[in-house]
Parts: structure tokens; sequence; C-alpha cells
């Protein structure tokens, strides 16, 4: 097995000094998990498309009106340029909307790269050609204009390093050809400010990108856990012929399975909306005034039996739970193990 081949790993454990293969290995590795991360990495991208995709149009078209008559038709070739790029962004965002995917391949993310670097071209050629002739004025709102879509579209594209990477680099490179061109010996200390501030937000995109591939990871892992869990305990249910009950605050049961439906003697549709103690009052007001004072305590309890059903032989279920803290201490809740110990009881 190759290196890319194998499953990416936490961003968070890899040093500064090994962040070129980690970002290697979210780009090219080819298991299920890192295509995941891909999807998962590419989308919130995408998610944030009709956002910047109208700051872009609406900063072209504050451009062209800043240089009114001087706007050439050059220029607004240039702002329909950037209307085009994005109306084309929002149709990949539609798409994406309309089909979502949870996985994206490595083709993928590295178009997504040369948009990023495209995008930032066509705001880099907007410096180039008009920034030199520009008036004092003018030159303000451009550099102001082009350091903050640097670190805007650094952060919006940090989830992908390789893209927020080339955006940064095209967008610096451009504005210190600009700021040559405008052959000003006074603009040499903003030509030394835009490179130091290109390589912070170039090493801020790549921080944010080691949280958030962190996060992801993070969730992932408690989603495939939470699975597992409820894999176990369905096998648990099944095999011990016990169930697992769980009640809010409010009193109200949330953790539904076939063999808790079946103890109870309740519908399917019924088990989210049932409180446990009307239930238990139902068949038993002294054992319910039981369950209510176990409850209150807070203390963990056991067997407590409560008569169930009508009938020639009566059944009887025995809880057994403990309160359920945040970690603040807070109570979030009671869950416990429900049994039918009938046969002990009549035998």
């Amino acid at each position: 097995m190759n290196a890319s081949d194998r499953p990416t790993p936490s961003a968070e454990s890899d040093s500064w000094r090994d962040l070129p293969r980690a970002v290697r290995r979210m780009y090219d590795a080819r298991d299920v998990e890192s295509a995941r991360l891909r999807g998962a990495q590419l989308n919130e991208v995408v998610r944030l498309t009709p956002q910047t995709m109208l700051a872009n149009s609406g900063c072209a078209v504050l451009m062209v009106v800043l240089f009114g008559s001087q706007a050439s038709m050059g220029m607004w070739l240039w702002a329909a340029l950037i209307w085009g790029v994005g109306l084309l962004g929002l149709v990949t965002w539609r798409r994406r909307v309309l089909h979502p995917r949870e996985t994206a391949s490595s083709r993928a993310v590295h178009r997504a790269t040369l948009h990023g670097a495209l995008l930032a071209g066509l705001w880099g050629v907007f410096a180039m050609i008009w920034f030199p002739e520009a008036t004092p004025g003018q030159q303000l709102t451009v550099a102001t204009l082009i350091t903050g879509m640097m670190g805007a579209g650094s952060f919006v594209l940090s989830p992908l390093p390789l893209a927020s990477l080339a955006y940064v680099a095209v967008f610096a490179v451009s504005a210190q050809v600009a700021l040559w061109r405008a052959q000003d010996p006074s603009l040499l200390g903003v030509a030394t400010m835009v490179f130091l501030y290109a390589q912070v937000v170039a090493f801020g995109s790549l921080a944010a990108w080691r949280k958030s591939i962190a996060l992801t990871r993070a969730k992932t892992q408690s989603v495939r856990q939470e699975r597992l869990l409820a894999v176990l305990l369905q096998d648990f249910e099944q095999q011990a012929g016990e169930a697992l009950w769980e009640v809010g605050v409010d009193g109200v049961l949330r953790h539904e399975s076939p063999r808790l439906r079946e103890l109870l003697c309740v519908p399917p549709e019924a088990l989210g909306e049932i409180s446990l103690l009307p239930l238990v009052q139902l068949q038993s007001a002294e054992a319910a005034e039981k369950l209510r004072l176990a409850l209150d305590e807070g203390r963990p309890f056991r067997d407590l039996q409560v008569p169930w059903g009508q009938g020639v032989r009566t059944r009887y279920l025995a809880f057994s739970g403990k309160r359920l803290f945040d970690e603040s201490g807070m109570t979030l809740g009671w869950r416990g193990v429900l049994a039918d110990v009938s046969e002990k009881v009549h035998g």
C-alpha cells in the first residue's frame, strides 16, 4: 500500500513540519474516509458560494462606479467576466444543493484550486492594469479592496488549503506588480506590508484548515460511535430480554426500541410522546409514587417493581436507572434498564 492509499491522519497530530504531507494525503488519498473528508471540506466552501459571489459581483460594480467616466471598455469587459464567474459559481452551488454528495474526488478539490486562482487572477488583472493610473483616492479604495478580498477569500477557502494558498499567492503577486507599475517610491512600504500581510493570511488559513479538518474528523468519529453503540444496544436488548429506557427533564421517553415498546405495551408512534410517570400511574399509583421519589432524589435505584397490565396473570417490570448530568452538572434526564421479572415474582 503506497502513501496515497493510507487514511488521512488527524490534522491536530501533525506538526507544521508535516503539514505539506498532511495536505497531500487529504487531496490525493484514495480511501473512503479521505473521500468523505474531501466532500465535507468542499461542501463547507460551496455552502458560502451565494454570499461570496454576491460580494465579488457587488465589488466589481463599485469599481466601475468608482472610476466613472474613466471606466474603459476593458474595465466593463472585466466586470462582465466577474459577473460571469459569479453566475457559474451559483450554477455549481445549485447543482450541489440539488444533488448533495458526501464524498469528493481528488480531481474535484484540485479543480477548486484552479477556480480560486482564476477568481484571484481576475482581481489581480484589475489591480495591475488600473491601479497605476488611478487617482490617489481611487488607489486607496483599490488597495483596501484588494487586501480585504485577500483576507476574506483565504478564510472562506481555508477548508481547501491549496485553493486558499493559490488564492493568496495570486493576489499577493498581483498587488506587488501593481505597486511596481505605479513607479512611486513612496509605495515601497506598502509593498512590504502586503508581502508580510500575505504570509500572515496564508498561515492563518492553514491554521483554520487544521481546526476545520480536526472538527470534521471528530464529527465523523462521533457519528460512527453512535451507530456502533446503537447496534450494540440493539444486540443487548435482543439477547438479554431487557430494554434501555431514557427520559429527558420533561419526563418524556426519548430512547425507542422494539423491546421497550413490547414491554411497555405502547404503539411505535406514541413512544416519543409519552411521559414515563403518567404511564406508570395508569398501572399502579403506588409504584408511580415510588418511581417519582427515586427520580427526584437523584440517586441511582435498582429493581423498582411495577405491576403491569390487567388480566389473569399480571406482569411485573423492574426499573433500574440513574440521573444524567452535563459537563456543568445540570440534569439532562434519567437513563436505565427495564426488565420483565414476572417469572421471578410468580415463582
